[in-house]
C-alpha cells in the first residue's frame, strides 16, 4: 500500500485507509486560514485577534481593526505571499489602538479622572 494522495473526482483519497476521503478544497482553505492565522500571530506589530478571515476559492477576505496604514499594507503582502493564496481582499479598517481597545487596558486619562480639575 502506498501513502499517496490520489485525485478522484475531485475529492483527494489515501488508498492506504480505505473509506477515508477530504475534499481537496476544503483542506487547501482549511489550511491557508491556519497560515493566515499563524503569519499574523507571528508579527509582534500586528494585533491578529482583532482580525477576521475568511477563505473562498483561493481568495483571502480580512476583515477588523489595525491600528495604520502601515500595518494594513503589511498585513496584506504577508498574506499575498502565502502558498495557495491568489487573491486578497483586504477590508481592514485604520482605528487608533486606543479605540480598539476595552476594559482597563483601553482607559483613557479622561476616564480614569487624571487631568480633571
Amino acid at each position: 500500500m502506498t501513502n499517496e494522495m490520489k485525485e478522484d473526482s475531485g475529492k483527494w483519497t489515501n488508498p492506504g485507509m480505505s473509506g477515508t476521503s477530504v475534499d481537496s478544497t476544503e483542506a487547501l482553505h482549511e489550511k491557508i486560514y491556519e497560515q493566515v492565522y499563524e503569519t499574523l500571530m507571528s508579527h509582534q506589530d500586528i494585533m491578529a485577534k482583532n482580525i477576521d478571515v475568511e477563505v473562498e476559492a483561493g481568495t483571502v477576505t480580512l476583515k477588523g481593526n489595525i491600528d495604520s496604514r502601515e500595518n494594513k499594507k503589511a498585513v496584506e503582502q504577508m498574506v499575498e505571499a502565502l502558498p495557495g493564496v491568489e487573491r486578497v481582499k483586504n477590508k481592514l479598517h485604520i482605528v487608533s489602538m486606543e479605540k480598539n481597545l476595552k476594559g482597563p487596558e483601553g482607559a483613557t486619562l479622561k476616564d480614569l479622572g487624571v487631568g480633571i480639575e
